[in-house]
């Protein structure tokens, strides 16, 4: 088991959008707006709109098979962010959050 506080920095913040659509009058799509449909493929750096640290909780919990010096593992857990994501409230109020899985090896190299 492992768990504690975490402090997160941001690196890179992007608005992505993709894909090509008809714009319609009506919202049964009938009614056609453009002859042509309209790209939506778009990337927007959103860096500024949204804060540059966050504080939050971990937790794991884990189990370990040994044989001699060979250790198979499996973890699982996750974590919470306590501040909001974005500076305003316009897009709404997101926090950072995940789930994890780890699974491995490992050798020891010691006595």
């Amino acid at each position: 088991m492992s768990g504690g506080p975490f402090v997160s920095f941001l690196l890179s913040a992007k608005y992505i959008t993709s894909g090509q659509s008809y714009l319609y009058a009506d919202p049964a799509g009938t009614q056609k707006v453009t002859p042509i449909p309209i790209d939506f493929n778009h990337t927007e750096d959103i860096k500024s709109q949204t804060h540059m640290a966050n504080v939050g909780l971990e937790g794991n919990v884990g189990f370990m098979y040994r044989k001699g010096r060979h250790n198979i593992f499996i973890e699982g857990g996750g974590n919470y962010g306590f501040l909001n994501i974005q500076k305003g409230s316009a897009n709404g109020k997101n926090n950072t959050g995940a789930a994890t899985l780890a699974v491995g090896y490992c050798h020891w190299l010691g006595k």
